[in-house]
């Protein structure tokens, strides 16, 4: 096994998360900007990390929108880029659930837009990990 990294995908900044290698556990890694650079960012810590899969979240609605266009695009840009596998995951209330952590630890609402989408990305990740289907079960 080896780590996977989460993505909560935003116009202005980009939530990461990373998993440990036995894919257990989820932790917050970084938020950066989502411009011209952050492919390159991006191929850095893959060579750091050397994480195996990348799990994007996904907003599923009952109709098409613009916004899962956006996504997918995304994720393929960067399997393109760095030829491994992007897998799609639902994100529904991952950020809802972020502000309410962090609300209710106390932080205030600056601290809260400073890391708000890299805990929102650690929600899709562990999602995934407690819900992707096991291996010789």
């Amino acid at each position: 096994m080896g780590r996977i990294l989460a993505i909560d995908y935003g116009e202005k900044n980009i939530g990461l998360a990373i998993s440990d290698e036995l894919q257990i556990i989820a932790s917050p890694l970084d938020v950066i900007k989502n411009d011209d650079r952050f492919l390159e960012r991006l191929k850095k810590l893959y060579e750091y990390y050397k994480f195996e899969k990348i799990v994007v979240g996904y907003p599923e609605t009952p109709s098409p929108r613009k916004s899962q266009e956006k996504v997918k695009e995304f994720g393929q840009r960067i399997k393109d880029f760095l030829s491994i596998e992007v897998v799609y995951y639902n994100e529904a209330f991952t950020t809802v659930y972020a502000r309410n952590f962090l609300s209710s630890l106390g932080q205030k609402e600056k601290k809260i837009k400073k890391i708000i989408d890299k805990i929102a990305a650690q929600k899709i990740l562990e999602d995934y990990l407690k819900n992707k289907p096991q291996d010789g079960v």
